[in-house]
């Protein structure tokens, strides 16, 4: 009796699934407050999504299929909100951002497969702002703006 029971529930816990409406996650019925995590066919982590309240809040990180670390993303209340941070199969950084309330904010870095910097730019709530500057494949700048404070 108790292995029919524990059958049954164990069939029920994993048949319960998220539900994603109108930007929100639910599990039933009710928005979700946790962790989601996703994996590959292989067992290795693909994703792990905080969540509160149905909405994306706290670090959120992809794996790519061989377990290593692929990208690092913030959100606060299902915004962007924080640095985003990206790293090729290689684990070499590619890209840093920063986000606030769902807008670029901060410095935004990208390297390129090398580890070699190759762009730094700087946004306050969504616009350009500061000097932007490009670095070619030698290291030398090739290209520099300055956008109105």
């Amino acid at each position: 009796m108790l292995l029919i029971f524990s059958l049954i529930f164990v069939s029920y816990v994993s048949a319960q699934e998220f539900v994603e409406k109108r930007g929100k996650l639910y599990k039933d019925s009710k928005p979700f407050t946790g962790v989601v995590v996703e994996k590959y066919d292989n067992g290795n982590l693909k994703a792990e999504k905080s969540y509160l309240k149905g909405l994306l809040d706290g670090t959120s990180t992809f794996y790519y299929e061989n377990g290593l670390k692929k990208e690092q993303r913030s959100y606060k209340k299902g915004h962007k909100d924080g640095t985003w941070v990206t790293w090729n199969e290689d684990q070499v950084k590619t890209g840093e951002a920063g986000y606030k309330n769902g807008l670029k904010h901060g410095y935004w870095y990208l390297w390129d497969k090398e580890g070699n910097k190759r762009y730094e730019l700087y946004y306050v709530t969504g616009e350009k702002q500061g000097d932007w500057i490009m670095w070619d494949e030698s290291g030398n700048v090739a290209l520099e703006k300055h956008y109105a404070d």
